[in-house]
């Protein structure tokens, strides 16, 4: 009996222990999403294997490998008719036979209910209707059904439109609008929103009922269905960046300049969060934004619209002198921060409470009406990655209460000289602005669109014939609309290109030239010109031509509409900016700034000095992960060198095996002197190739100087 009960005890450790063994082998081997995406603790061989796309390499998919394009831009590089049609069409064909490439026949046979796709994607505008970026339809079937998976642009909205078809339901999905009243509502776009004139890596997991939509590696958007998706056709296919939707729609067209994509990969299994984030980053220096503009400015349609030749035209040489500010009726420059928003408590602004001058120092000023400075001036750091800037920006703003009515009323300042003073000529005007989205209104609905137009500023002036101009700038949903009213006629302009709940950078130009152009910029990038329009016509015979001027609202108006959002850095120049200009006084990153990691020799610098010495070549000290994706993009010093985000020295290894350096391995290296003296790593745009460089700073590796030879 004794030693039957030894046995059962040792039964029950031998099992216990079994079991911790499996479930250890279980959560280290399957369970990856348990375990951290820090650096170290996922890369493995499992989560390296994971990251290896179908090889598509002999069809068209190829052509979005490292270039911005879409099937617009690649069927303009084909002669053969067929094939250029199959390719406008966005059809995936062989680059051989131009046979279309079916889903069935995908290298590992992947199903449409488990697999992962990632792409980046820069969306210059919207359009009607909806965008294909890939879908997967059925040559039988050319109609509304058979488009299962499928990843669609949002008509009028930067945003994606996910979907599965599943038995009895093709738009398994999210994105229906319900109507509501008078408003329209459903999620998806507020969930899936990417944003005009940025780049952003995508990544869509699919994974039986659920599907999971990441952003820059973070998940931003998951859905669940309430069925498994349907199996797909036999002789399904698939599509990539459609030029036209003629596939099921031959009578609606698109705009081919509406988005252009790279680097599109298709996974044959669902990639876990820690997968994607590895992904992303090894991809993240990949999305450059100047690269996406220049990939719409070069195609051969734009000859045909115009806007190349307007764009390179829209250079005319200023006064380096006139660089400043319009100025007020003081004489001095408009400083929009002088002012703070008050409360309107009547809409025929007579009670009005004005600010004092001196806000800022001292206490919270505070007006009649309980508004305080600091309840409305606030201060934001944006990311110069999301916003195109050269470095991160902080941005001082004004978050103005609609249900309070703030606004700001220079026209009421008139004996303190606030009013701003137009000369004629040319005019530039630009701001910071983030207006919520309050609900996904369709934008073609404009019965309902008038009911929440928002007026930004209302600048008035005495125009030719002493009669009143406007300059005036709304927001309505995701529209910016610019209007000026010379006294006699009105002039317009509407800037489909604002991404809603986000900063956006405005930049209004109006140039005295002949044919008279007003030219945009968004964020600090080129983005229409609108000929044949006017700029403030000045009557200069009146002496000092001053208006009612006020920010926040419209003056004066039967139906005054408050501005609902952030304002930030307005200003008013009295010249047209060119480009250059635009982009140096907005802080923009420069075109065709190549950044790259590269060390500055010797062993020599203490960490604390590692800032100071990359700044003295235009460049900040490079992170761990940076030299990491440089490693991964073969670079190679037998070197280490201080970073950013950890104590200790590195060095990139690809293909060195000298002795001390990698230990025969590539990869990332870890080593500090014991004198905790290095090299330092920088992060930047690299100087240009000379004997003197040569001797502070390593190659790329052994047969490049930089990363972009």
């Amino acid at each position: 009996m004794e030693e039957h009960q030894k046995f059962v005890i040792l039964f029950l450790v031998i099992l216990f222990f079994a079991f911790l063994f499996f479930y250890y082998f279980n959560e280290r081997y399957y369970s990856i999403e348990k375990f951290s995406c820090s650096s170290g603790k996922v890369d493995r061989l499992s989560d390296r294997d994971a990251l290896i796309p179908l090889d598509l390499g002999e069809t068209s998919l190829d052509y979005y490998k490292d270039t911005w394009t879409n099937s617009f831009i690649i069927a303009n590089n084909v002669d053969d008719p067929t094939r250029k049609n199959r390719l406008q069409n966005g059809q995936i064909i062989n680059k051989q036979n131009s046979q279309l490439v079916l889903w069935k026949n995908l290298p590992g046979n992947p199903s449409n209910k488990q697999f992962s796709i990632s792409f980046w994607i820069y969306i210059n505008h919207t359009t009607h209707p909806y965008f294909p970026i890939l879908f997967v339809v059925n040559t039988e079937h050319l109609s509304w059904g058979g488009r299962s998976p499928g990843i669609y642009l949002w008509s009028h909205f930067p945003s994606l439109h996910i979907r599965q078809t599943t038995p009895n339901n093709y738009n398994g999905g999210e994105g229906d609008f319900i109507k509501k009243g008078n408003k329209w509502e459903k999620g998806e776009l507020n969930k899936t929103n990417i944003g005009f004139k940025r780049t952003v890596f995508c990544t869509i997991v699919f994974d039986e009922k659920n599907y999971f939509y990441y952003a820059n590696g973070e998940l931003v958007h998951q859905n669940t269905l309430d069925k498994i998706p349907s199996k797909p056709k036999g002789n399904d296919f698939i599509t990539v960046g459609v030029e036209t939707q003629k596939i099921y729609r031959p009578n609606k067209r698109q705009d081919p300049h509406c988005f252009v994509m790279k680097d599109v990969q298709i996974f044959p299994r669902p990639l876990t969060s820690c997968q994607v984030k590895m992904l992303y980053d090894k991809n993240s220096e990949n999305g450059n934004i100047h690269d996406a503009l220049d990939a719409i400015r070069n195609m051969e349609s734009f000859q045909n619209m115009t806007v190349k030749s307007n764009f390179e035209s829209f250079t005319s040489t200023m006064n380096n002198n006139d660089q400043s500010q319009i100025t007020t009726q003081t004489g001095e420059a408009f400083d929009f921060l002088k002012y703070t928003p008050s409360e309107v408590t009547d809409d025929s602004s007579e009670l009005e409470q004005s600010m004092a001058d001196n806000i800022g120092s001292g206490e919270p000023n505070t007006n009649a009406d309980g508004i305080t400075s600091d309840s409305v001036r606030k201060v934001v750091e944006l990311d110069s990655t999301i916003y195109n800037l050269e470095q991160t920006k902080t941005l001082t703003y004004y978050d103005f209460d609609q249900s309070k009515n703030l606004s700001i009323s220079l026209h009421k300042k008139a004996e303190q000289g606030d009013r701003i003073l137009f000369t004629g000529s040319s005019l530039t005007i630009s701001f910071w602005i983030k207006s919520p989205r309050s609900d996904s209104l369709q934008q073609w609905d404009w019965k309902h669109i008038s009911e929440r137009v928002q007026h930004v500023f209302s600048f008035q002036y005495i125009g030719a014939n002493s009669k009143i101009g406007w300059i005036t700038v709304s927001i309505a949903i995701s529209d910016i609309f610019c209007h000026l009213h010379d006294g006699e006629r009105w002039y317009f302009v509407r800037i489909p290109s604002i991404t809603n709940n986000e900063w956006n950078h405005i930049t209004w130009v109006m140039s005295n030239e002949n044919d008279k152009p007003w030219t945009f910029y968004v964020n600090g990038i080129f983005d229409k010109t609108e000929r044949n329009k006017e700029v403030p016509n000045i009557n200069v015979q009146n002496g000092n031509p001053v208006g009612e001027q006020c920010i926040g609202r419209i003056i004066k108006n039967e139906k005054t509409h408050y501005f609902k959002g952030c304002l930030g850095d307005l200003r008013v120049y009295p010249f047209a900016m060119t480009e250059d200009q635009v982009i140096d006084k907005g802080g923009f990153a420069k075109r065709n700034t190549k950044k790259e990691v590269f060390q500055i020799k010797g062993y020599k610098h203490e960490k604390s000095e590692a800032e100071e010495k990359c700044k003295e070549y235009g460049a900040d000290v490079a992170s761990k992960a940076q030299v990491e994706r440089a490693q991964r993009n073969n670079a190679n010093w037998c070197s280490t060198g201080w970073v950013s985000d950890v104590n200790h020295a590195v060095y990139p290894i690809t293909t060195q095996t000298i002795p001390g350096c990698g230990g025969g391995s590539a990869g990332l290296k870890i080593y500090t002197p014991p004198s905790d003296k290095a090299a330092v790593n920088c992060y930047g745009e690299k100087p240009k190739q000379t004997e003197d460089m040569k001797k502070v700073l390593h190659n790329w590796n052994e047969t490049q100087w930089s990363k972009y030879d």
